[in-house]
């Protein structure tokens, strides 16, 4: 049985877009609070959507991995 995560682990991770066979929808959990983004990156995956309410953040972080 898998020990269930928090959203917060103890340690950094880096993840990869095959965390998701492994975390599912955690793999790209992101909080905008204690998150930094490299300008270039989040530019090149169209940035924060304006569209959206919440969950931007993780929007983001999957535009990111699948970006590679």
């Amino acid at each position: 049985m898998r020990k269930e995560r928090g959203h917060y682990p103890a340690a950094s991770e880096m993840r990869a877009l095959a965390s998701r066979e492994q975390l599912g929808i955690k793999a790209v959990f992101l909080s905008n609070s204690l998150a930094a983004y490299r300008r270039s990156a989040l530019m090149a995956v169209g940035g924060f959507p304006k569209n959206v309410i919440s969950g931007e953040d993780t929007i983001v972080a999957a535009r990111l991995l699948l970006a590679g």
